[in-house]
């Protein structure tokens, strides 16, 4: 969609209008999927959607204050008290600097990024960047706003996207645990095309390292593939084996519905259950998954 033409619907027309827009939007994009990510016309046009180079979020942590039906970081299903270092930050915030990358776009997310113990140090870091070398880089923070003592200390200059959640059912959560590799119509898909998250959030980046989407990376914290880059990716890296791996697993990748309910396939069960084992968490999580 053109520049101008995303402006003049964000200027001109009502926020009524404006989400009619976006439904529609959805349901044209699910009506053609089904054949849109097949094999053959994927091979034909090229992946669906293209991992971002402007945007990135970023998980500092996976503490979170809630429990969501369908939490796409599984921070109901498998909780973790995981979070960033200060470190991690500092290595991201050099690579970006080398590789001459200003950001359009950087969003702390989580779990619930105000419970990291270090929320305003990571913040500083990310100011600092912005001010010394990539002016026009928007800084968000993603909230539930129930840290509303953290929230009310936060610069002006962050903006902070509050959802105001504050039960486990969530309106807007697809069937993010209803693997796609668990239907048998999503058998023969490429899933090297990736879904609107790609475009709509950017690629991600937690303590393992830098996926195409943040989604991914709170997959490969419950499976433990170990397939994060472990350095910021070149402009031209796709992540291809990443979208082959992960988004057979995710449900975003399905057509978009909404439940209010908690459903899981076959793999997810699986992998929740290997994940909660105490012979997992001792031996194989910690082996499996290296430091970013």
């Amino acid at each position: 969609m053109p520049i101008f033409y995303k402006k003049y619907i964000k200027h001109r027309l009502s926020l009524k209008s404006q989400t009619t827009l976006s439904n529609l939007r959805i349901f044209l994009l699910d009506l053609i999927r089904p054949i849109r990510t097949t094999r053959i016309i994927t091979k034909i046009l090229g992946p669906q959607y293209k991992r971002s180079i402007k945007d990135i979020e970023i998980d500092i942590t996976y503490d979170c204050n809630l429990r969501c039906f369908n939490c796409n970081r599984s921070c109901r299903q498998a909780p973790s008290k995981e979070n960033m270092s200060l470190e991690q930050i500092e290595k991201f915030i050099k690579e970006s600097i080398d590789k001459n990358i200003k950001w359009r776009k950087i969003s702390l997310v989580g779990g619930e990024p105000c419970l990291h113990p270090n929320i305003f140090e990571v913040i500083n870091l990310l100011l600092n960047y912005k001010q010394k070398f990539s002016i026009n880089t928007e800084i968000y923070l993603v909230t539930n706003g129930l840290m509303k003592e953290v929230l009310e200390k936060i610069p002006q200059s962050i903006k902070v996207i509050n959802s105001a959640k504050e039960i486990s059912a969530q309106d807007g959560f697809e069937s993010f645990n209803i693997a796609p590799i668990d239907l048998k119509k999503y058998k023969n898909k490429d899933f090297k095309n990736g879904c609107r998250i790609l475009k709509d959030c950017g690629m991600g980046l937690n303590m393992y390292g830098y996926y195409p989407c943040a989604v991914a990376g709170g997959i490969d914290r419950i499976f433990g593939f170990n397939s994060a880059r472990k350095h910021l990716p070149e402009k031209n890296d796709q992540m291809f084996d990443q979208l082959n791996t992960f988004c057979k697993l995710c449900g975003h990748f399905k057509k978009h519905d909404v439940i209010n309910s908690e459903k899981m396939s076959k793999s997810w069960k699986e992998a929740y259950l290997k994940y909660s084992t105490k012979d997992f968490l001792l031996k194989s999580k910690s082996t499996k998954l290296t430091k970013y």
